[in-house]
């Protein structure tokens, strides 16, 4: 006899999850398909169950998302910004009834790191077949952002495994397992060097995290783990190798850049220029900045006046999240999403990583290195203002709050 599926309100919330973290990013939009049918499901809940929901119960994290919105809003509105500059605020809106719907139904958290798991074997597999069979240079429709996620999913399942391994079953160890190797090696194969990086301080921080806020078998685990992944990176600082060479590459573009000169039309130099650029934009529309649209007439005009050279005009942003944000809608959008939107949730998420419940301090981890690894990605590219990146972020984010959310409720999410 085979198990009966009920095809209800749980079903598809679940089902959703496993297309956004498992097939997100190796399926054509499937991270749309994903958070489409998450979002439809949670409207269906939200309305279906209103009289039920305690729509007063989350108003610290919806209130802070309205803020962001708020100002986002009327800054665009003032400024007669377009449409484009509307996107984020969408999202984060959108945000609020998936957070109401999770609250209220719940999730299953061995089905949450299984996802996760199987995203990284998926990536993985996904990369090996592009960059040896297809003999693509860097794998992925669009690789700095295809390398963040591998580099998200890697770490997710190194943190699941490292929580529950003792609980889990033998598959669901072994996919994460699978699951990190996938991810490394899809980020390593995208050629992102933020992805490389962020494994160096996810790396750094869970082992302080495990010298101070762990103890026995769980302890022993943690740092055994860790000391291979700093082993291996030592490994790749001392021999000649693709990762290497890249990042020497990134030393020498940074040691001959010069300012609006031919030679700075390298990757690291064109980031450097862009700030230079943005420096002075900021300056001259600081409050509402100067809209998406506007932004690449700005830089054409730069070059026209002999500010910058002439490949300056293929560039479409700032290569920062904040930065850009700045730019393209003023200093006052750019603080509210660091405040509202980042600061805020990281210092939920940290108060909570000494709980002494097992779950909650899970969910606190997973939260805070959420927010710093969506801060380190945007530092060299825009991340959290693209569809992937704020998609993958607002959902994330609004699971782990769930989870923390629902424990502390006295509801299980296992």
């Amino acid at each position: 006899m085979f198990p009966t599926i009920k095809f209800n309100a749980s079903f598809f919330i679940h089902l959703a999850l496993f297309i956004l973290f498992s097939l997100g990013m190796v399926i054509p939009k499937g991270y749309s398909w994903g958070v489409g049918l998450l979002l439809v499901t949670a409207l269906y809940i939200v309305l279906r169950y209103r009289k039920e929901i305690d729509f007063k119960s989350e108003k610290s994290l919806v209130y802070m998302l309205l803020a962001y919105v708020l100002v986002s809003v009327s800054v665009n509105l003032i400024a007669g910004h377009s449409g484009r500059d509307y996107e984020l605020d969408a999202k984060v809106f959108l945000t609020i009834p998936i957070l109401y719907a999770l609250v209220y139904r719940g999730f299953n958290r061995n089905y949450l790191i299984l996802a996760f798991g199987l995203g990284g074997v998926a990536m993985g597999l996904d990369s090996i077949y592009e960059f040896y069979v297809l003999k693509v240079p860097r794998v992925g429709l669009y690789p700095i952002r295809y390398g963040y996620i591998a580099a998200w999913l890697a770490v997710a399942s190194l943190i699941s495994l490292i929580f529950f391994a003792k609980t889990s079953r033998v598959f669901i160890r072994v996919v994460l397992v699978l699951g990190i190797l996938g991810g490394v090696t899809a980020a390593i194969l995208s050629g992102a060097r933020g992805s490389w990086l962020f494994f160096i301080v996810a790396c750094c921080l869970l082992t302080v995290y495990g010298c101070f806020y762990t103890q026995g078998k769980t302890k022993i685990l943690l740092l055994s783990i860790l000391a291979s992944c700093f082993m291996a990176m030592l490994v790749i600082g001392l021999t000649d190798n693709p990762i290497f060479q890249r990042v020497g590459h990134a030393v020498a573009e940074v040691q001959k850049y010069k300012p609006n000169d031919p030679s700075a039309g390298t990757s690291l130099g064109m980031r450097l220029e862009l700030f230079r650029l943005s420096e002075e934009i900021i300056r001259e529309h600081p409050i509402l900045g100067i809209g998406t649209d506007e932004f690449r007439g700005k830089i054409v005009q730069f070059v026209q006046e002999g500010k910058a050279q002439p490949y300056m005009t293929a560039l479409k942003h700032t290569h920062n999240d904040f930065v850009d944000k700045a730019v393209k809608t003023g200093l006052i959008s750019a603080v509210a999403m660091m405040l509202f939107l980042c600061l805020y949730p990281f210092i939920f998420f940290v108060k909570r990583i000494r709980h002494p419940h097992q779950d909650i301090r899970y969910y606190a981890l997973m939260g805070s290195l959420l927010v710093i690894a969506w801060v380190e990605f945007g530092m060299t590219n825009i991340f959290l203002t693209t569809n992937q990146g704020a998609i993958y972020y607002l959902v994330s984010l609004a699971i782990f709050w769930t989870g923390i959310r629902r424990v502390e409720k006295g509801a299980s999410t296992g």
